[in-house]
């Protein structure tokens, strides 16, 4: 009782002291604490009531629960009760504290020779560097951790040092020597097959190379990343890695998929509910909105970040926001309300080591002198601002640094000044835009003489090698064309002399019934080995799994012929910038139409090879006159009914559009798990018309997905009177399955067809694609 009495004192002077009261649950919870591991608990509980209200009462109470958790003999319940009390030290922003009492967890985990849990405890404290902003700390701390041989005796851990390392090297504005750690961290992980490590390891590479102008590298980096996510549905790493795609980009000047991918993020991270990481993301969807000139739009997300950054006390976000918030007035041309948030900005970073900030800030502000007459103050603020990026190789801000002195010069009529600080703002933006800008300047100038004979060598060799190639592959379709008609004259021939062979029998009446079965059947056979030995010719022109990994994130074709052979085909060419799809239903089905649809690859090769610019109406028009001048009509004057129903689409990697046009067939786009629907032209390829084809453009996003489909899956009948399976349903199952990956749609399709038809016949080839766009 005499102890318990010692902590309702302590409550009581809290209570005087402070004006608190404390619920008497929490009393009687004390009171009735009859060892150590409940007196700590019922401190801990104390402390925390405390905690929102009076950080001073807080701290009170949980030195009373150190004392209490110190008299504690079980080491797995100390450490349990100290690792508590460190996270509610660090949400409290008691960071010293709470270091001191991670390193302690530390301690227990190495007495008790116990790595249970010790990653979570480094995770924590590397995130109490941070918040703290006291990176270098951090630094210095984990190295000595990396070389603690209980800490790192698990290549997990390593990865988590190493990244932690990296992270703070790059915090402070020192990406090179960070990369080393991020690589040593991503090269670990992937021998461990470690996808946390691996994930964390490629987005930490793609941010160095995105700092660095290195845009290629930074997407391919990120992208790796996002792919291992999406299979694990990591919504907490997706938010991050979204949020960088938006700002690559927002890089290369496509604001809209840009403000995409920001929104997106935004919607991730308020659903994780970290505060911490709301102002960054919100900064990035006002930066998309600014790029759209959506100038209110952009101004509302940058005051909600200035309100989290506030309310966590975020000093790098205050300054971030702030000098956002100072460059949205730039752009609106309100330069001194641009300039009191530079000026709180720079306040700020005399608090924190931040270069990078302070280069851009400073040059900001120098902006901003230059345009309110106070011109004289810009030179020494542009300067400082080169000197730091000089150090860090900052490349962006060392542009507009120039950019910003060459107008500067200007509005002082120093022209030669002037047109020399453009000159090195082009130099630096274009070496920046170059998809080979990851090179060194030097490197290039000692290299260039060298490596040019070499280059003209190894075009010369390799247009040789795509003459060679191509004529292969002219003889390779001609022969085939020429195979696949003389295996036509053969089944045609073998038909006629079976059916002559029959005739003659009856007549003759040489043989008996039992040798007539006998015979058909084996003719039968014959042709059915040789429709199956046409197959493989069919099969030949049909593009392969290859052509379309190259060319999309996931596909899935299913591909049901009626009768062995098939009318309809699908076609796939791809371009320097452009890929062109389209899905054909031929006339017929069997042999006829797998004639037909020898014919009508034939024409889609022509066409290509002889259409630039490549546009989808075009390619239509093209091929439809390319048809009518093969058809002939029958001897009673009328027009063989020989024609084409398809989908076509031309996808402009560059543009990062996609041009369609149908003729009767249409195309389906699901977005986000919306469904659209753009409708085909009422013409056939084949048809004898004065209308022309029309064509529908639109934008596309990363995992839009297209559907193309021939009307045969549609128009199955089902056993057991069932009806046709209709475009609606097929449209259900696409939409319900939408979250499902290709691969596995391909599969439910398939199985749905199949049981929708049971033992009824196939009335016609089907052939649905589904594409998954990058």
């Amino acid at each position: 009782m005499k102890k318990a009495f010692q902590y309702f004192v302590i409550i009581f002077h809290a209570q005087i002291a402070y004006g608190l009261t404390i619920p008497d649950s929490l009393s009687i919870k004390l009171a009735k604490a009859t060892n150590q591991e409940q007196k700590a608990l019922a401190l801990f509980s104390v402390a925390n009531y405390y905690i929102s209200t009076s950080p001073d009462s807080a701290s009170l109470f949980l030195k009373q629960t150190l004392t209490a958790v110190a008299a504690i003999k079980e080491e797995k319940i100390k450490f349990q009760l100290l690792y508590k009390i460190a996270q509610a030290q660090m949400n409290n922003k008691l960071y010293a504290d709470a270091e001191k009492n991670y390193f302690n967890c530390i301690d227990y985990k190495i007495k008790l020779n116990d790595t249970f849990q010790l990653s979570k405890v480094i995770t924590s404290l590397g995130y109490n560097y941070m918040y703290a902003n006291k990176h270098t700390d951090g630094i210095v701390k984990f190295k000595i951790l990396l070389q603690n041989k209980f800490v790192a005796s698990d290549d997990k851990r390593i990865t988590l040092l190493l990244s932690f390392i990296g992270n703070f090297f790059f915090d402070i504005s020192q990406p090179d020597s960070a990369l080393p750690y991020f690589v040593n961290a991503l090269d670990v992980s992937k021998k461990i097959n470690h996808y946390q490590g691996i994930i964390a390891a490629s987005n930490n590479i793609s941010n160095y190379y995105y700092f660095k102008g290195n845009y290629d590298k930074s997407i391919a980096y990120i992208l790796d990343a996002i792919k291992e996510a999406e299979k694990k549905n990591d919504d907490v790493f997706l938010g991050t890695a979204y949020s960088n795609l938006g700002v690559i980009f927002s890089t290369q000047g496509k604001d809209e998929q840009a403000l995409h991918y920001h929104k997106l993020s935004v919607k991730l991270r308020l659903k994780e509910g970290d505060k911490h990481k709301l102002p960054s993301v919100y900064n990035n969807v006002a930066s998309a909105f600014e790029a759209l000139n959506q100038m209110d739009s952009s101004l509302a997300y940058l005051l909600k970040a200035l309100a989290v950054s506030e309310e966590t006390e975020d000093k790098i976000s205050l300054v971030l926001t702030q000098s956002n918030l100072g460059s949205l007035f730039i752009t609106k041309k309100e330069y001194a309300q641009a300039l009191i948030y530079f000026d709180k900005s720079l306040l700020l970073l005399t608090q924190i080591n931040n270069p990078e900030l302070l280069a851009n800030t400073l040059q900001r502000k120098a902006e901003c002198c230059i345009y309110l007459n106070r011109a004289v103050e810009a030179p020494a603020l542009l300067n400082q601002s080169i000197d730091l990026c000089l150090e860090m190789g900052a490349k962006s801000i060392l542009r507009d640094c120039y950019n910003i002195f060459s107008v500067y010069h200007e509005k002082t009529n120093n022209h030669n000044e002037s047109l020399k600080y453009y000159k090195m703002y082009v130099a630096i933006k274009d070496s920046l835009l170059n998809e080979e800008n990851h090179l060194q300047m030097s490197d290039l100038q000692t290299r260039y003489e060298t490596e040019k004979k070499d280059r003209e060598i190894k075009l010369l060799n390799t247009e040789k090698e795509k003459d060679a190639a191509l004529a292969a592959e002219q003889n390779r379709r001609k022969n085939t064309v020429i195979l696949f008609v003389f295996l036509g004259l053969l089944i045609t021939a073998v038909f006629s002399a079976f059916l002559f062979n029959r005739y003659r029998l009856i007549r003759q009446q040489k043989f008996t019934i039992e040798s007539q079965r006998n015979l058909i059947q084996e003719k039968n056979e014959m042709l059915t080995d040789s429709i199956e030995y046409a197959k493989t010719f069919q099969e030949k022109i049909l593009p392969t799994n290859e052509q379309f990994e190259q060319s999309f994130k996931e596909h899935f074709i299913l591909y049901k012929p009626k009768d062995i052979v098939s009318g309809d085909f699908y076609w796939i060419k791809k371009t320097e910038n452009k890929i062109v799809v389209a899905a054909i239903d031929c006339t017929g089905h069997g042999v006829p139409g797998a004639f037909m649809s020898l014919h009508g690859y034939n024409l889609f090769e022509k066409v290509v090879a002889n259409l630039s610019p490549i546009t989808a109406a075009q390619f239509l028009e093209k091929l439809n006159t390319e048809l009518q001048l093969t058809i002939r009509s029958n001897a009673d004057g009328t027009m063989l009914k020989f024609g084409m129903d398809l989908t076509l689409i031309v996808i402009d990697l560059n543009k990062r559009t996609i041009d369609y046009c149908g003729a009767h067939n249409p195309l389906w786009l699901i977005r986000n798990g919306e469904h659209i629907v753009y409708s085909p032209n009422k013409l056939h390829i084949g048809s004898f018309t004065d209308k022309k084809f029309e064509s529908s453009q639109f934008p596309f996003f990363e995992n839009d997905i297209i559907y193309m489909f021939t009307d045969g899956y549609a128009d199955q009948l089902g056993y057991a009177g069932k009806k046709k399976i209709m475009q609606a349903r097929l449209k259900e199952m696409l939409i319900e399955n939408t979250g499902k990956n290709l691969h596995a749609q391909k599969n439910l399709l398939d199985d749905f067809f199949n049981n929708w038809r049971g033992s009824k016949e196939q009335i016609d080839d089907v052939l649905v694609m589904g594409l998954k766009l990058d």
